[in-house]
């Protein structure tokens, strides 16, 4: 049995737009967008075999990110790992119209995964794809749309696995080296501090 005010709601939908690592053909693209299609909660889908991109349209309380990604891999197809998050101040923004107008903006923006404005914060949460758009780009999609952005906070894209071992490398040999220097010196406190050196 359907609850009568959840079908007099309209429900909440977001966007999503995901990079994938390649689309070889306009068939692949077909193909992929009748997968995403048959997804419990999407209602728009569409798919750039020339950009390698996926766009989708889905009701936020049947489904999500996750299983629209799932649904992605099970296609047979490969996401882009790396991801770049920006956070936004906005503004000139005084209603819902503006908010929703920012938003459309960034959402926009080629290489854009995710966007999200806050009227009352005035912030946009922006994730994005670092290898076609770049924080500078979104700021002026945003000052094209009539409105001011500046960078609060970014997280770039996570680093290759090497850098990454590298920096776990030099930390430990950083700790060893701390280690090192410390431990006399706590001992030699310790002993004087107990009164047996003396």
């Amino acid at each position: 049995m359907q609850n009568v005010f959840e079908s007099s709601v309209p429900a909440t939908t977001d966007e999503l737009s995901l990079p994938l690592t390649h689309l070889d053909s306009a068939e692949q693209a077909r193909a992929l967008e009748a997968a995403l299609s048959h997804v419990a909660g999407v209602s728009q889908v569409k798919v750039s075999a020339e950009e390698a991109t996926v766009s989708v349209t889905f009701a936020t309380k049947r489904t999500n990110r996750e299983k629209i990604e799932a649904a992605i891999r099970d296609a047979g197809h490969e996401l882009k790992s790396s991801e770049s998050k920006v956070e936004l101040k906005i503004g000139g923004m005084t209603c819902s119209g503006c908010s929703n107008g920012v938003q459309k903006a960034l959402r926009e923006t080629p290489g854009t995964i995710t966007a999200n404005v806050n009227l009352l914060s005035e912030r946009a949460y922006v994730a994005f794809d670092p290898d076609r758009v770049n924080r500078e780009s979104l700021i002026t999609s945003v000052e094209n749309a009539g409105y001011t952005a500046a960078v609060l906070r970014a997280n770039e894209a996570p680093k290759a696995n090497d850098d990454l071992e590298r920096e776990f490398q030099d930390a430990r040999r950083r700790l060893i080296v701390a280690w090192a220097l410390t431990g006399p010196v706590a001992v030699l406190m310790l002993l004087h501090m107990t009164h047996i050196w003396m």
